[in-house]
């Protein structure tokens, strides 16, 4: 069973499509044509612009927004070290 342990209001401005989670990091992908990346009870804003692999502004909540997808983000993947997301 499944527990929801944190609500983000507005975390995309439309619906997520896609969800990507390892080694920490969540991301997710919306029809508003951003990517975002998170750390549950943390934010991710912080560690994408340490690690220096994320282009973008931290936001709300801690979420790292990457912007620049001519369409809808239907597809997200983290890879196993999470210092990349495709």
């Amino acid at each position: 069973m499944f527990k929801v342990n944190e609500i983000i209001p507005n975390a995309h401005d439309l619906d997520i499509w896609s969800v990507a989670w390892h080694g920490g990091v969540l991301a997710t992908g919306s029809l508003d044509q951003t990517v975002r990346l998170w750390r549950p009870g943390q934010g991710l804003g912080q560690v994408a612009a340490k690690q220096g692999q994320a282009q973008g502004q931290p936001q709300a909540g801690g979420a790292q927004s990457l912007k620049g997808h001519s369409l809808g983000v239907v597809s997200v993947d983290v890879r196993s070290d999470g210092l990349r997301v495709a």
